[in-house]
């Protein structure tokens, strides 16, 4: 991880470890590791372990996992990520995951805690650090600079409704020099996998309109439409939010 400082926190920060190489993973259910789909195996469960250590990630007490879950039509690009089931539940309290389109929309800043090296050709990874990072929208993307090898798979938390949630998850590089920048796959681009896995914990999520809108004190039932573009509701503390990505949004009683 670039300028990262070592962090001997955030213990739902992981390592995994498969083959001989590492990622790292963040716990978002007693029994469920996020992590980036090409850090674990695509065709069986078989070796990989999840660490609950800040450093020394291959002589420390494993966890083994007991599956592996890849979204639909997985590939490195555009579904990059994965959920590593642990053979027993640990008792780390898990960060929540952020499904909500409109609060990324307004985040420009996160924080990015991982097991990666501190440059291209340095071998210190292996070692839990924590790093701010400045943030960019890019469609189902957030793209930053400060992730290196072994950062992968590591969560990008920032903070909704005063939450420090996980918005993001690393996924690849523009380059083989980390300080060129690189992608993290947004988690609200992909709430229909990742909220099976979180459904009986709090998480930030979108939800859909409610029957009844009160404006003024008034109940009104009503619809929210697109025209040209696409629209959102999302429902946060009793605070309603509708978001649209082009075009323009009706709404009609």
């Amino acid at each position: 991880m670039l300028h990262g400082s070592l962090d001997k926190s955030d213990p739902a920060v992981v390592a995994l470890t498969h083959s001989g190489s590492y990622c790292t993973g963040a716990v978002i259910a007693p029994r469920y590791v996020l992590t980036a789909a090409h850090c674990v195996p695509w065709s069986g469960d078989e070796g990989v372990s999840v660490v609950f250590r800040n450093s020394d990630i291959f002589h420390g007490a494993n966890t083994q996992s007991a599956h592996i879950h890849l979204p639909p039509g997985v590939n490195i690009r555009d579904n990059d990520i994965a959920v590593v089931e642990l053979a027993e539940p640990t008792t780390v309290e898990p960060i929540a995951v952020n499904f909500d389109r409109a609060a990324v929309d307004a985040i420009h800043e996160g924080r990015l805690v991982g097991y990666g090296s501190t440059g291209a050709h340095k071998g210190d990874g292996k070692t839990k650090r924590s790093t701010p990072m400045q943030l960019q929208k890019s469609g189902p993307y957030l793209r930053g600079v400060g992730s290196c090898y072994g950062d992968s798979g590591a969560p990008v938390l920032a903070r909704v409704n005063g939450n420090e949630v996980v918005i993001a998850v690393v996924s690849h590089g523009v380059s083989d020099s980390c300080d060129a920048g690189d992608y993290h796959i947004r988690t609200d681009a992909h709430r229909e996998f990742l909220s099976q896995f979180v459904s009986d914990l709090p998480s930030i999520a979108s939800r859909p309109p409610p029957s009844d809108v009160f404006v003024d004190g008034f109940s009104t039932p009503g619809t929210v439409t697109a025209k040209g573009g696409s629209a959102s509701v999302s429902v946060v503390d009793g605070r309603v939010s509708v978001y649209a990505e082009g075009g323009s949004v009706v709404v009609s009683r």
